[in-house]
């Protein structure tokens, strides 16, 4: 069994309510000991799961809008390439999916990256003249856009700290050997 097919044999059981550490001692010869640490660590126990189903769902609802807007502007893409543009979308759809797949190591991502899309937003804001007969509705919008992504913010924010607590936020916790601490 290669890594990728023992990592779907742990979710799938993880899904079906099996404890961590049953699935932690089953596996510990058959992978890597630190990659099946970070990788069950990455991972929701199935009560975490099923308790914040209903934040999960709303914050994937946020993500794919999010994703949405985003895409509106692969029209302009096509038109006139730009490399940061390009890279931006596919950043966006790399952290969209993790999120959706309920993966705890992209939500500190995926905070920073609402919180720099926000800024971007009203950066863009000050390049309208605001004489402009549409600059009420677009700082409007902007406004409703900015909460839209707050409320993410906190959504991750609240998911991390419930779900993924034993994650530090910049630095690995280490043990008594000095090595990282993924529980």
């Amino acid at each position: 069994m290669t890594e990728q097919d023992i990592k779907s044999v742990i979710t799938e059981k993880l899904n079906q309510g099996i404890s961590k550490s049953i699935l932690y001692n089953e596996f510990k010869d058959k992978i890597k000991e630190e990659s099946l640490r970070k990788f069950l660590a990455s991972r929701p126990t199935y009560e975490l799961k099923l308790k914040f189903k209903k934040s999960h769902l709303i914050l994937s609802i946020i993500w794919g809008f999010f994703i949405l807007l985003e895409l509106f502007g692969i029209l302009d893409l096509i038109i006139f390439f730009d490399i940061k543009y390009f890279i931006s979308l596919i950043l966006s759809i790399y952290i969209t999916i993790n999120i959706w797949k309920f993966d705890g190591r992209f939500f500190l991502p995926g905070i920073i990256w609402f919180v720099f899309t926000i800024l971007n937003s009203f950066s863009e804001l000050n390049n309208i003249y605001t004489y402009d007969s549409d600059y009420g509705i677009i700082l409007i919008i902007s406004f409703i856009y900015s909460l839209i992504l707050i409320i993410g913010i906190y959504l991750m924010y609240i998911i991390r700290k419930n779900v993924f607590s034993y994650y530090n936020w910049f630095q690995p916790i280490l043990n008594q050997e000095d090595k990282i601490q993924f529980e």
